[in-house]
C-alpha cells in the first residue's frame, strides 16, 4: 500500500535593487533563492521513500522599464466622468529571467517542487490613462481611468527547450474604471 500524505514547505526570497539611471530608465537587478521542504520522497512498491528532503533552487536577472507620458488638457464631466486633465503613460518592460534547476529532481518528489532550468526574457508595454479627480478634503489625486498590458516571453535553448528559442503565448490584460 502507497502512502501518498505530504508535507510541503516553501520558502521564497528574493533581493532587488531599483537603480534610476537618468530620469525616465529604471534598472532593477535581482537575485532570488527558493528552499523547499517535503516530509518524504515518492514511494514506490521497492522502496520506503526519504524523509525531511530539502530542494534548493537560485534564480538571477533584471527587469528594465522606460516610462514615457503625455499630458492633455482636457476638463469634463460629460457622462459624470469629472475629467480634470488626461494623462497617457506609456511604460515599454523587458525582464530577462535565469532560474537554475531544483537541487532534488521532481521525478523523485509526489508533486511538482519548482520550475526547471529557464532562461527567458519578457517584452511588455504597459498603457495606463488617467486624470486627476477631487478626493474628500477637494485636493486633485490621480486615479487610473484604464490600463492595458500586453506582453510576450521568449525562451532561450536551455533544458527544456533542445531545438532552440521559443516564442511564447502573448499575454492582454485590460482594466478599466472610469466612474469615479
Amino acid at each position: 500500500e502507497e502512502n501518498t500524505d505530504a508535507v510541503r514547505l516553501d520558502w521564497f526570497q528574493q533581493l532587488k535593487l531599483a537603480l534610476n539611471w537618468f530620469r525616465p530608465l529604471e534598472v532593477t537587478p535581482k537575485a532570488g533563492i527558493r528552499q523547499t521542504y517535503y516530509n518524504k520522497d515518492r514511494q514506490g512498491s521497492d522502496r520506503t521513500g526519504d524523509r525531511d528532503i530539502i530542494s534548493g533552487q537560485w534564480n538571477t536577472g533584471v527587469e528594465t522599464s522606460l516610462k514615457l507620458f503625455r499630458l492633455f488638457h482636457v476638463k469634463s464631466n460629460f457622462m459624470g466622468l469629472n475629467l480634470n486633465g488626461l494623462r497617457h503613460v506609456l511604460t515599454p518592460t523587458v525582464v530577462y529571467d535565469l532560474i537554475h534547476r531544483p537541487t532534488v529532481a521532481n521525478d523523485l518528489l509526489s508533486f511538482t517542487s519548482a520550475s526547471g532550468s529557464t532562461s527567458r526574457i519578457n517584452f511588455g508595454v504597459e498603457n495606463k490613462l488617467q486624470t486627476r479627480r477631487p478626493d474628500a478634503s477637494g485636493k486633485l489625486r490621480s486615479v487610473d481611468l484604464g490600463r492595458l498590458l500586453i506582453g510576450v516571453p521568449y525562451d532561450f535553448r536551455n533544458n527544456g527547450n533542445k531545438r532552440g528559442g521559443r516564442l511564447g503565448d502573448w499575454n492582454f490584460d485590460f482594466e478599466t474604471y472610469p466612474l469615479p
